[in-house]
């Protein structure tokens, strides 16, 4: 207790400086909230794979660490051990701190994310901010949640979980306003010690309203969607399934990682890895690679997701302006990998699983960047068809405009008319009978206009049916005729 003392009087006085607010909120906890999180403990051993031990109370940490500090016993085999801490809680940093002599600025730079939260879309690609021998991964993630009615109206954008981090939620607007899921920027801090971010609880507190609202987790599949395809595609690239951890055993499928905690998806992982040897230290890291790979591979898939949404609007409704796209794209994620991004826990990659990795993201991000090139040229294409039609249809408009004048021609003409003078002009008791004229003259020329084309197809579709029996009426007639004349002669010739 008396290390753990002095390990928070270290932190204090050494982080109130730069992260005031990250002490201050640590100072703040109190009874159950001081033991608000989990930590683990992964055992490494050569000639068998690793061992996962979960504490849910610090004391029991304290224990466990005190006791691995004792001599072993001969022919014991050597280990090594890799801690996780769920959340920040402050009894279980006063633990780890002190017993691994873990720097005080490894808390406080987990604590505090970098940049601000700009927008509620996937629109921040993962971030790597720490050098040296420590690593940060700064990543967005999804949340398939229900959000409770609150005692108001009012809709928040952005809710904030009570935790011992600072985590803020915000509504996803991929898929319509309110519909989406929620989404939070998480990390992921390496050292000896793996600091990861608390899943998402039973509530939530509005930004705006202040109120307490229950949440309820739901299956993706649960998800409604109004737009047809286009939302079903989107939802099914926009889903965490396809991560790149390693094999699963058929027997053991339920240990599969279902992207809602951590913790326990690295808990989970950790004992189907390979078997490899303790004398490089480092290859423990292989987990993290993975979530490493598995963020990113979430992004390039919201990236696709936003293509589809993109084609859609160009396809079905006229776009208000021109967007080069692939400048949008290459300047929004497509950064290139640097080695030390992992922070010098790694000085290459090695292994062939992680070189594939990082080559089929690569390929496929070339296949999206020709499918924003090819969407680029379609839309310069449907851009001049649509002003030809809005053209068109603005001609068209003209000679209704037009058509309809002519009604009116027949009529001004006969009024000027009857207005010369005499009992026809107007007011006159044979006025009526510029009614009787130009009426049916409106009517006629109305019909002309209007209907000509199709009178006119209907007369020659009617004499095509009726010239044959016209002119076998014709020819019976001319026969008749010549038969009255042969008839006539011999009248008068008698």
């Amino acid at each position: 207790m008396y290390k753990e003392a002095n390990y928070w009087t270290h932190l204090e006085s050494t982080q109130g400086h730069w992260h005031p607010e990250f002490v201050r909120q640590l100072a703040n906890q109190e009874g159950a909230e001081t033991e608000d999180g989990r930590a683990a403990v992964i055992t490494f051993q050569d000639g068998a794979k690793p061992s996962a031990r979960t504490f849910s109370k610090s004391r029991e940490l304290r224990r466990y660490i005190d006791e691995s500090t004792l001599p072993s016993s001969p022919g014991e085999p050597a280990c090594r051990r890799a801690f996780v801490l769920e959340g920040l809680p402050k009894a279980f940093i006063e633990v780890l701190g002190s017993s691994l002599c873990v720097p005080p600025s490894f808390f406080s730079e987990h604590w505090a994310h970098p940049g601000q939260f700009m927008s509620i879309s996937m629109a921040h690609p993962p971030r790597q901010y720490n050098g040296g021998s420590r690593f940060s991964f700064y990543f967005p993630r999804l949340h398939w949640v229900k959000i409770g009615e609150g005692s108001s109206n009012q809709r928040d954008l952005m809710y904030i979980m009570p935790s011992s981090i600072n985590m803020l939620l915000a509504r996803v607007n991929l898929f319509g306003e309110f519909r989406g899921p929620f989404r939070s920027d998480e990390k992921l801090s390496c050292w000896i010690l793996l600091l990861v971010d608390p899943p998402l609880k039973t509530s939530v507190i509005g930004v705006v309203s202040s109120q307490h609202q229950q949440v309820e987790a739901l299956a993706v599949d649960y998800q409604s969607f109004e737009d047809g395809d286009l939302q079903s595609i989107s939802k099914g690239a926009a889903g965490q399934d396809g991560s790149w951890y390693l094999p699963i055993p058929a027997a053991d499928d339920k240990q599969k990682p279902q992207m809602k905690s951590m913790f326990d998806d690295i808990i989970n992982l950790y004992p189907f890895r390979q078997n490899q040897s303790i004398s490089n230290p480092m290859t423990i890291t292989d987990i993290c690679r993975q979530l490493v790979l598995s963020a990113w591979t979430a992004r390039l898939r919201f990236m696709e997701v936003e293509i589809i949404r993109k084609q859609s609007q160009m396809s079905i409704a006229p776009s208000m302006f021109a967007t080069s796209y692939h400048d949008w794209l290459d300047a929004s994620w497509t950064r290139p990998w640097k080695s030390r991004d992992f922070g010098g826990l790694m000085d290459q990659i090695a292994e062939a699983w992680e070189s594939e990795a990082w080559e089929t993201l690569r390929d496929t991000l070339q296949t999206l960047k020709k499918k924003v090139n090819i969407m680029s040229e379609a839309y310069m294409q449907a851009a001049s068809v649509r002003e030809s039609i809005a053209a068109n249809k603005q001609a068209q408009h003209v000679g209704y405009l037009t058509s309809l004048a002519t009604l009116f021609v027949p009529m001004s003409f006969i009024a000027a008319v009857f207005s010369m003078g005499g009992d026809y002009a107007a007011g006159q008791k044979s006025f009526h009978v510029f009614w009787a004229i130009s009426v049916p003259v409106g009517a006629m020329a109305f019909c002309a206009f209007f209907f000509g084309a199709s009178m006119l197809k209907s007369m020659h579709t009617a004499s095509l049916l009726l010239g044959p029996q016209i002119r076998y009426a014709l020819n019976e007639l001319a026969k008749i005729d010549a038969e009255l004349k042969t008839l006539a002669k011999k009248i008068s010739g008698q």
